[in-house]
């Protein structure tokens, strides 16, 4: 069931309240924000969200079919590439510390047609940093391995 959080605190941020139901038939609340609804979206949400908003999640949706196109571009230009930089440079690394202390868990899509190398990146910044993290990769949004080229 999502409600809609009353007060937000930015035009453009929105928090929701999900139940969770727990093994004891008791529900508790989960605080959920999210911080971006594509890429190029603006970078301040998420620190309003992470200092200020309570959260126990911290969502960012960067893939449309334009941003997987210009991915897939970048990939085939660098094999390193694939994934949005942004979410790396300039959201993930100045938050990490405070995102651990507060133990909010981070859900985003940046990885892109390339999310192995997005998750390493993360990972070598999150050790530069002594932050240490647990994060999953999940794979499918690179098609272009099965893609057959018609002649």
């Amino acid at each position: 069931m999502l409600r809609r959080l009353r007060g937000q605190l930015q035009p453009k941020v929105v928090s929701f309240y999900l139940r969770r139901f727990t093994t004891a038939r008791v529900y508790q609340s989960c605080r959920v924000g999210c911080a971006s609804g594509f890429w190029g979206d603006t970078m301040c949400a998420a620190p309003q969200l992470v200092r200020h908003g309570n959260i126990d999640y911290l969502a960012f949706d960067y893939l449309s079919e334009i941003t997987m196109s210009l991915l897939t571009a970048a990939k085939q230009k660098n094999p390193e590439f694939g994934y949005t930089p942004d979410f790396i440079h300039y959201v993930m690394t100045p938050l990490l510390a405070e995102i651990k202390q507060k133990n909010i868990k981070v859900l985003a899509n940046a990885g892109g047609v390339n999310p192995h190398q997005c998750a390493k990146v993360l990972a070598q910044l999150a050790a530069e940093k002594g932050v240490e993290l647990n994060i999953a990769v999940v794979e499918g949004d690179d098609l272009m391995p099965k893609v057959i080229i018609a002649i």
